[in-house]
């Protein structure tokens, strides 16, 4: 059998009918339901004329019909190209013409940017399938599933078969389109079953976009066919009501997340039962030792894992719970089977303790960037793949991530690696978040400035967090300056987004030098 993601659904549908699979609000899907609104999909899909190796792009909120749109192109060997909602209408389009889809799976709440783009959209009349209410011009998904069979598909799927297009979240630039295979993705599975204890029994709550790299852990939940919370948007205290209502075991949240849970006040946490919840996953960023502390205090019953993936890389290495309290901002050591190296600018390995730009070599790594054979060769050394992050490896061959390298600031010749910063200013007792940037100066051609989130109700000046940081950073690491905003600008998968940070400073150095 081919380790495709529809045979996998199909064994599951097989072993486990009556087990329910999702749960989003109200609604409790079985595995059975589930299967048989994956194959109706697919065949509808395949009805409207729709063939192999087709690109069907899902502009959806997170909801059941997202997972179905998944599974239902794979069954049917097409191609899923997930779009980030958030996206400016041009956004939107570019992805479309630049994945070349034939087809749309929309959601209502964003029928009003399809509408005022349809004229310059590729999509022909009735590829519009439309979650919810429909306009006209737009296909009732619903309408479509109950006209379409509920047999498997007879589509040659092969594991070697493109499954799907990731637009990277453009956190240093224009979104790329990352291909991945069947096969890709499956063993993507594995190693999570491997690393983390992945299996039927888990219960987990999804609360990150299903359009990025979280489609990840749900996806692997119903590889294995275990139950899944599936939350519309993350929201922090709705969070841990489900976690309470579900008793989920396992959640997977982004740094920024834990940050926003934990600024809920106490009493309120406290009024929640999260027992249940056995594991702990971070990802998408690094996770600040002081947030990893009250995460722990506050999820008493369960372990943490930090992984450290990316969209081109996969998987990559994994910290595991033991190694919580001795590891300092560690992503821990490569998982089984990837090889890690890190290379200077000229392609040369570093040597243990130096940084040096992370490649991967395994079969979890991209296929390539889609229709972008160049910057597709700027990301591979050989068969070894980078998204750009600089690390270095301690003596058990355990991975630090330093920062991206594009987010590296270089004053008066020195090498400062802003998370380092970060790190120190978000142990201050009134800091909710911090992103330290380069900013120009015209003497040292650029210095460092953190950007601060104080905590509700909190009063924090400049010189505080710059006299904070005397003594805990050297001399030359230490801000010039504080900016104090009331948010800091995020992709949905929780990434502060420092190139929008830093682009109000170098938009026009001169006038700012």
């Amino acid at each position: 059998m081919e380790l495709t993601l529809g045979s996998a659904l199909r064994v599951n549908a097989a072993r486990y009918p009556n087990k329910v699979a999702i749960i989003c609000g109200d609604r409790k899907i079985t595995y059975r339901e589930f299967n048989e609104r994956v194959n109706r999909l697919a065949n509808g899909l395949l009805g409207m004329g729709l063939k192999k190796g087709d690109k069907v792009s899902i502009l959806l909120y997170n909801c059941p019909e997202y997972l179905e749109a998944y599974f239902a192109l794979a069954k049917a060997g097409l191609v899923g190209v997930p779009v980030n909602y958030r996206l400016v209408p041009e956004d939107v389009k570019r992805i479309a013409i630049h994945s070349d889809s034939t087809a749309m799976i929309v959601g209502n709440e964003l029928l009003g940017m399809i509408e005022d783009l349809k004229p310059q959209l590729p999509y022909g009349e009735g590829r519009y399938i439309t979650v919810g209410d429909v306009k006209s011009g737009f296909q009732k998904y619903e309408n479509l599933l109950e006209k379409a069979s509920s047999r498997e598909p007879s589509v040659d799927v092969k594991e070697t078969d493109l499954c799907n297009i990731m637009y990277t979240s453009g956190t240093t630039g224009d979104p790329k389109g990352v291909m991945g295979s069947h096969r890709r993705w499956a063993l993507m599975f594995f190693c999570s079953a491997a690393e983390w204890k992945y299996s039927a029994r888990d219960h987990n709550l999804v609360a990150g976009p299903l359009y990025s790299a979280y489609c990840h852990g749900p996806l692997a939940n119903i590889y294995f066919g275990a139950t899944q919370t599936l939350m519309r948007t993350f929201d922090p205290e709705e969070t841990l009501r489900l976690a309470d209502r579900d008793k989920v075991s396992n959640i997977f949240l982004a740094p920024t997340m834990y940050t926003l849970i934990l600024a809920i006040p106490q009493k309120t946490r406290e009024s929640y039962d999260v027992s249940s919840v056995k594991r702990l996953f971070s990802g998408m960023a690094p996770l600040l030792t002081q947030t990893k502390l009250e995460a722990l205090e506050y999820f008493k019953e369960a372990e943490l894992y930090e992984v450290y993936s990316s969209t081109e890389m996969g998987i990559v290495t994994t910290l595991k719970p033991e190694d919580q309290l001795r590891k300092t901002r560690c992503v821990g050591p490569p998982v089984l089977p990837v090889e890690v190296r890190l290379f200077d600018d000229e392609g040369r390995e570093v040597p243990r303790g130096e940084v040096g730009e992370l490649y991967a070599l395994s079969p979890l790594t991209m296929e390539g960037y889609y229709k972008d054979p160049e910057k597709t060769r700027q990301a591979f050394r050989g068969n070894w793949v980078t998204s750009g992050d600089l690390a270095r490896m301690d003596e058990e061959g355990y991975y630090y991530i330093v920062d991206r390298k594009k987010d590296m600031i270089i004053s008066g010749g020195l090498n400062i690696y802003p998370i380092e910063i970060d790190e120190i200013i978000a142990q201050h007792p009134k800091v909710l978040e911090v992103a330290t940037i380069g900013v120009p100066d015209k003497k040292w051609g650029e210095t460092c400035m953190a950007v601060v989130v104080a905590k509700p109700g909190a009063e924090c000046t400049e010189k505080e967090i710059i006299d904070y940081c005397e003594g805990k950073l050297a001399r030359y690491k230490i801000p010039r300056s504080v900016e104090f905003v009331s948010e800091l600008p995020k992709n949905a998968s929780g990434k502060i987004l420092k190139k929008e940070l830093r682009k109000r400073y170098w938009e026009d150095q001169e006038a700012q030098i």
